[in-house]
């Protein structure tokens, strides 16, 4: 057919010139290109090129030599006929007696599918695409019913033509048109043809054949049977049956589509054009490490779905294939038309046209084939820290505490393959992870997940479980000639592939993520499926021989562009069986196809941290999108290399705009978390990190909006404005949903100007500034690096949420706030989704969908039309009555409003509002919360009614739920193994369901979490932030109380609830628990040889341990113990005048500004400071007693004494806020750079710390001061503050838990007597008005006992009468019966409480609460009761 036409000589002689490309090209030498083909390579497209190329130049055919090409494919007389919904027709090739068969499907929707293959195959085709790819396994489709199809048949100029129409008033507009002789299929609109197939007469079915003999074989220059490239040869089993045929579409000049490539959005020629590419687009999933820019190449996934867009329609194309496939384009401009070449090595043609005509009609009509994007966890919107790899759990934890530290949200860390022991997946290196668990679980508290990589490839070793289960049964692919398991080399060296066809070795594959077969997997795991095209070494292009078999017989060539969809599924499928009921899986995948979008996002791969990979990552995530491929993202900084601050800060800056946000980096590229970066570069990129979480909630909208229309979230323009020719190949600016444009700043100058241009006959607002721009309008913006380009469009209405927390897990019950942007004609338009982000009950109704509308000055709330009623429903809305919105802020609004009227239930209640302007001209907001527009339908409007709150859960109800949820609290809670049987807990409880309280549950616990860690606000009405004397407080119940006696702690913490001191716990890191070594112990191992009896017994306990190593150990365990305490728990230890457990009062402002005036006039003295500060409100507490009337110091009245720790905690929260020195500020909004804390201790000073504070406690004259200690730190320079913090920290973290022992207490009596009658005569002779109990909280920490000659310390003498506990132990004892002394001489008229151990004892092991004398007029009866 082709005449003397070599191939292997064209091959040849391009090779050198494809070599002296690659040496012209920087991008290429990255990329090794000779390493993968080229379009010269593939002998099928060659094939199909020649006879392209003969069929459009038939001239040029006739002087080779060969007869003149005439329209080689027609249809048979009489074959055409209508049956349903199908078109079907034989079709035969002039000269090639094998008849085709082609249908036409009609779909209901207007879509039109087109099949073709031989009538009668000698080998059955692969045809199973569909099975994998298309809804429902291919049985979902809706096709067209008879009675909405019409058909007529004409002779035209001597041609027969057959017309089908579609009959129903939707569709109407569109019609197929079917000639004959030539065979070609039009696609119409209006009478217009949009789409045309075969109008060059490209298509050709190479049909399948018997085997020639091997002779032939050998001689065969066509590569039909045989192909070589580089070292590799390629058998040919089935031979030829390759398919190829021409899409036009008529009137366009514009398509996109058929990722991933890292090429211009709107797709360029590949005929050699000045403009254009000399190779076709190639889909073929290969792993094209460090790969180029502007290079049709292929790359990790294949989505053969093409739209072309003018201003007329918008339509697509779907080529349903699996194997390799090729595209050229050509353009002609008169008339206007693109030309598409489309051409698969195996399968069946399969062909979807979808004709629109607008682009929401032509994505539903896509979204119908292949499903739409499903909601994802809420989680994975969030931000993802990822780096190959981290190094250990240590690495891991402490990544998570920096972020916290610097005040960084984010909600994954992620491992790469270096977690695994030896590359065995489902295992774990427990030399670098020791507990996979609790590591996850402490992850969990702060609301964060950890993903794992897990790879298709499975280590060959014997003793590897997962391979033997594999080997053992047959769940690998094959070689070609199915002889034993397929074999290839990876990152474990020798593997094997899974076989995903096999449907056992899916489900055998699926059940190893089970949490009981995932050794150290926890539901808070979630998986990362990497090097899954499949990406394999020593081969062909480095992925798996074409040859390989899989189950049925398949070679994988037939399956190859599916692989990793199939993998990715059978990972998706596994995690969604893992929990009962299931929930939501989060799967990252590397290699994707048609579909992947139902089981998790994917990524661009393997880019670098170069200015032209951030410009490129834009095109590449459009184009993903285009497919519906919507989560998607790129590598933010680059994978590669090592990102200038500049371009890491444009990165963030443009990251958090892609749907999936995640960093990463190879092992050998430096560290960037952001905290690694100076100012400015740090703050910009966690202002960036922060933006993206307050736009969460219209992220999950959006979500939505694809999941019940299949619109991308990140929108090229002409998808927002299809009559504005000018932005059709616009890939530099985008859409975020409808109502927000991107314009990011991707050039490293940074004079260089960013054009924007404004679209449509509309205003449009700065998101941050609110400037407003009238367009259409084009601007030229000089953007510094701290600015962003992001404009909101004029009739929008964007929800957020304004709190900053840790992680997107304790967002959920935050406020919204609404940000309604007003269009040029009065009006704004949005929409708010929100459910559970975990379940899958919001298919059965359990979500909140509300639609919210402004004109007329008026702002309405509706539930949305796909709201159902239902159980799931009512259940959800009752869990989420405590979320508002609590403020809404209106921009452009044309004249100053003065107040505004909310209207809810349908007008029965109206709440009359002022509203803020604050600076601004015209921008105006108010505060509605207590208010919910989520659930009653919602008017802002009028003038009249007053303000009414919705009625919250009472006291009384908090109360009673917290008593029926402690005992269910155990150490396994937060670890996400807590087993509360919530229906139980409803009987209980009486008048809320299951659902609401195990919903009031996840409040709670994220509530008083946030409260907890970061004191950032939220609903007041929960908790307020605990106080570091609080933290002292709970400590010390714990370790007097157990874990286990949750009401004692709480009352003895005197201001908690049992929840919220089960919560502040587990938050605090439970640093007590577990220990077993007191700080006695290895404290004084170190000081007194005499001891040394101690060693030898944990030298017997820990093997042949030496000495040495014993104190080693004990000190790493303590070292790592003091890492997991948070906030540092301040404590009453003599020589230590820090806070006692009380609950502070906020400071005021007056008090902020003499703090800074104290520290400029005498420097750092905290102790000077405090009593300065003291006096000051000494004057103040008496004039408040006095005036009260009651002058008890229980009064709310009572001002309380402040400590020097809390004085110097507070100065360093205003040197954060005011940023730098204090000198000549006040305390004011004013921003300023994070509070950078001091260096770590190291072990070395840690342990000479000791020593020191040992000396000076032993000595005979008592604690002298922490600056002698501090001067004796052999050149540490540790100052003395850092010092008495650290060996707070050492003290905090060691108590004995056990309670005091009668015979304890009966030691440490006359101490506490002798002390308090000493503190008693201190303070009646002193003219400040106080208790003792009082006295000792202003810290008289200095006073000591005399002991014969000798004077000691108070807690070192305690320390010596009872061996085992700490000075903390000893000094909190002594305490407690003071406080219990002095109430009862002071409440209960008892003149002696020295006399009356017993009951001063009892008192003392009661929860009742004595930091506080009370008042004098209390009933003394009551009180002894």
């Amino acid at each position: 057919m082709f005449g003397k036409y070599s191939f292997r000589a064209r091959v040849n002689t391009l090779f050198y010139a494809a070599v002296s490309a690659v040496l012209l090209s920087d991008a290429a030498m990255a990329v090794k290109r000779d390493d993968f083909k080229t379009s010269e390579d593939i002998t099928f497209y060659l094939r199909h090129h020649e006879y392209a190329r003969a069929m459009e130049h038939p001239a040029q055919a006739a002087d080779s030599g060969d007869p003149p090409p005439t329209s080689a494919y027609k249809v048979v007389d009489g074959s055409v006929r209508l049956d349903g919904h199908t078109l079907a027709a034989t079709v035969q090739h002039e000269s090639i007696s094998v008849p085709l068969k082609v249908e036409v499907h009609f779909m209901k929707n207007g879509t039109i599918r087109v099949r073709a293959q031989e009538e009668a195959p000698f080998l059955s085709r692969y045809d199973e695409t569909q099975k994998h790819v298309l809804r429902e396994e291919g049985s979902g489709q809706e096709y067209a019913s008879a009675e909405d199809l019409e058909h007529t048949c004409e002779n035209v100029n001597g041609k027969e033509i057959h017309t089908v129409r579609f009959t129903n008033k939707k569709n109407s507009a569109f019609s197929v048109r079917v000639t004959e002789n030539p065979w070609t299929l039009t696609y119409l609109q209006d009478g217009e043809p949009v789409i045309e197939l075969n109008g060059k007469g490209f298509f050709h079915l190479e049909h399948l054949r018997p085997k020639p003999d091997q002779e032939t074989i050998d001689k065969d220059t066509t590569g039909e049977w045989m192909d070589t490239f580089l070292a590799w040869t390629d058998h040919k089993e089935r031979g030829p049956e390759s398919f190829g045929m021409d899409v036009r579409f008529v009137g366009f000049e514009h398509v996109y589509g058929i990722p991933e490539h890292a090429t211009s959005l709107s797709l360029k020629t590949t005929c050699g054009d000045v403009d254009g590419y000399n190779e076709p687009y190639r889909l073929w999933n290969l792993d094209v490490s460090e790969h180029g820019l502007d290079d049709p190449i292929p790359l990790y996934g294949s989505i053969p779905f093409m739209t072309a867009h003018n201003t007329k329609a918008t339509v697509g194309v779907f080529w349903l294939n699996a194997s390799e496939t090729l595209v050229d384009i050509t353009r002609k401009k008169d008339p206007c038309s693109v030309t598409t070449h489309w051409i698969s090595e195996t399968g069946v043609l399969d062909l979807f046209l979808m004709p629109g005509p607008s682009v929401a009609d032509m994505y539903r009509q896509y979204s119908e084939l292949v499903e739409p994007t499903p909601l994802p966890r809420e989680f994975a919107l969030g931000y993802h820290s990822c780096r190959w790899s981290y190094l250990n759990q240590e690495d891991v934890l402490t990544v998570s505490d920096k972020m916290h530290e610097y005040d960084i949200p984010y909600d994954v860390i992620w491992l790469d393959i270096d977690y695994t022991d030896g590359m065995r997946y489902f295992t774990w290196d427990y030399t670098k992870f020791p507990d996979p668990i609790a590591m996850q679980k402490q992850l969990s508290y702060s609301g964060h997940k950890l993903v794992t990589i897990i790879d298709p490839h499975v280590k060959c070793e014997t003793s590897y479980h997962i391979w033997k289960e594999g080997s053992k049964n047959g769940y690998f692919i094959k070689n070609t000639n199915s002889s034993g398991d397929y074999k290839g080399w990876c990152w474990p060296k020798v593997s094997n592939w899974v076989d995903y066809l096999n449907p056992d070795a899916v489900k055998w594959y699926s059940e190893q993520y089970q949490l009981d077969k995932y050794p150290g997997s926890t539901k808070d795991l979630f998986i990362w499926n990497d090097m899954n095209e499949p990406a394999i070494s020593r081969t062909s292009e480095g992925t798996a021989d074409k040859g390989a078999k899989h189950n049925g017989g398949w070679e994988h060539r037939d399956v190859h562009n599916i692989y990793g969809m199939l993998n990715h599924n059978s990972t998706f499928q596994g995690m969604r069986a893992r929990e009962s009921p299931a929930t939501r899986p989060f799967v990252l995948s590397r290699s994707f196809f048609a579909g992947s979008q139902r089981y998790g996002a994917i990524w661009t791969g393997d880019n670098h941290a170069k200015w032209e990979y951030l410009r490129a990552s834009v095109p590449m995530v459009l184009s993903n999108n285009i497919a519906g491929m919507h989560f998607s993202g790129a590598d933010v900084g680059g994978f590669y290399g090592n990102p200038e601050p500049e371009l890491l800060v444009r990165w963030y800056q443009l990251g958090i705009w892609y749907p999936f946000f995640r960093s990463h980096s190879h092992k050998d590229s430096k560290r960037r978390e952001p905290w690694l970066y100076d100012e400015p570069y740090f703050s910009l990129i966690r202002k960036a990190i922060c933006q993206r979480y307050r736009m969460l909630p219209y992220w999950y909208t959006l979500f939505r909006e694809a999941n019940l229309t299949g619109m991308p979230l990140m929108r090229p323009m002409w998808i927002e404005f299809p009559k504005d020719p000018e932005l059709f190949a616009e890939e530099n600016v985008f859409m975020v949903g409808s109502s927000i444009m991107v314009a990011p700043a991707m050039d490293a100058d940074l004079e260089k100007p960013v054009s924007v241009k404004f679209p449509s006959q509309e205003n449009w607002y700065n998101m941050y500034t609110h400037q407003a721009y009238l367009a259409p309008i084009r601007r030229q913006f000089v953007v510094d690096l701290a600015q962003t380009l992001v404009f909101v469009r004029g009739g929008s209405i964007i929800p957020t949420r304004e709190r900053q927390r840790k992680s997107s897990a304790f967002m959920k019950h935050d406020p919204f706030t609404l940000y309604v942007y007003i269009s040029r004609d009065g009006t704004a338009f949005g929409k708010l989704y929100v459910d559970d982000g975990e379940s899958y009950d919001y298919e059965g109704g359990g979500f909140i969908e509300r639609e919210f509308s402004f004109s007329n000055n008026k702002l309405v709330s509706r539930s949305s039309t796909h709201t159902v009623d239902s159980t799931v429903q009512k259940e959800y809305l009752e869990c989420m009555s405590d979320v508002v919105v609590e403020s809404i802020v209106f921009i452009g609004m044309p004249d100053r409003v003065s107040n505004a009227i909310i209207s809810t239930d349908n007008g029965l209640n109206e709440h009359k509002l002022a509203l803020d302007y604050g600076d601004r001209r015209t921008d105006s907001k108010f505060d509605i919360s207590g208010l919910s527009p989520l659930v009653p339908s919602t008017e802002v409007a009028g003038e009249k009614g007053e303000r009414i709150r919705k009625p919250r859960w009472t006291e009384e109800q908090e109360k009673r739920f917290d008593r029926l949820i402690s005992p269910y609290l155990s150490d396994s809670v937060f670890g996400g193994k807590c087993k509360i049987d919530w229906e139980d807990i409803a009987q209980k409880f009486g008048d809320k369901s299951a659902a609401t309280l195990r919903a009031r549950f996840s409040v709670k616990r994220a509530q008083f979490d946030i409260r907890s860690s970061s004191g950032k606000g939220g609903n007041p009405t929960v908790s307020a932030r605990w106080s570091v004397g609080e933290d002292d407080a709970l400590r010390t119940a714990v370790a007097m109380y157990g874990e286990k006696s949750w009401e004692l702690v709480s009352r003895f913490v005197g201001s908690r609830t049992a929840f919220q001191s089960i919560i502040r716990w587990r938050y605090l890191g439970m640093p007590l628990a577990g220990t077993k070594l007191p700080h006695l112990f290895w404290r004084s191992v170190l000081q007194r040889k005499n001891r040394l009896k101690h060693i030898d017994r944990s030298k017997a306990a820990l093997g042949n341990m030496s000495r040495l190593s014993v104190i080693e150990a004990i000190l790493n365990k303590e070292h790592e113990d003091d890492k997991r305490v948070v906030g540092g728990g301040g404590s009453d230890l003599p020589g230590f005048p820090l806070q006692g457990r009380v609950v502070r009062e906020p400071f005021s402002v007056d008090e902020d500004n003499m703090i800074f005036r104290l520290v400029r006039l005498y420097g750092k003295k905290w102790v000077k400071i405090t009593r300065l500060i003291n006096i000051a409100r000494k004057n103040k507490r008496v004039e408040l007693l006095q005036s009260d009337g009651s002058g008890g110091a229980g009064s709310s009245k009572h001002v309380r004494a402040r400590m020097v720790m809390e004085i110097y905690i507070q100065y360093n929260r205003l040197v954060s806020k005011v940023g730098g020195n204090p000198k000549n500020k006040k305390v004011g909004r004013t921003k300023g750079t994070a509070l950078r804390q001091s260096r770590p201790w190291t072990e070395l000073e840690d342990r000479e710390l000791v020593g020191l504070v040992e000396e000076q406690m032993a000595h005979v004259d008592g604690f002298t001061s922490w600056k002698q200690i501090s001067s004796k730190m052999k050149g540490r320079n540790r100052t003395s503050l850092q010092c008495m913090v650290r060996w707070t920290q050492y003290i905090g973290s060691h108590l004995k838990h056990t309670p005091f022992t009668v015979e304890e207490d009966e030691k440490l009596w006359p101490l506490a007597v002798r002390y308090y009658k000493l503190l008693q005569t201190k303070a009646e002779q002193s003219d400040e008005v106080h208790s003792v109990a009082g006295y000792m909280r202003m810290g008289d920490v200095r006073v000591v006992v005399e002991d014969g000659s000798v004077r000691m310390g108070l807690g070192w003498v305690g320390v010596e009468l009872t061996p085992g506990r700490s000075h903390l132990n000893v000094y909190t004892r002594i305490r407690r019966f003071h406080r219990v002394m002095e109430w009862l001489r002071v409440v209960g008229r008892v003149q002696d409480p020295s006399m009356h151990f017993e009951l001063v004892r009892g008192l003392a092991n009661t929860p009742a609460n004595f930091r506080t004398c009370p008042s004098p007029s209390a009933n003394k009866a009551n009180v002894l009761k």
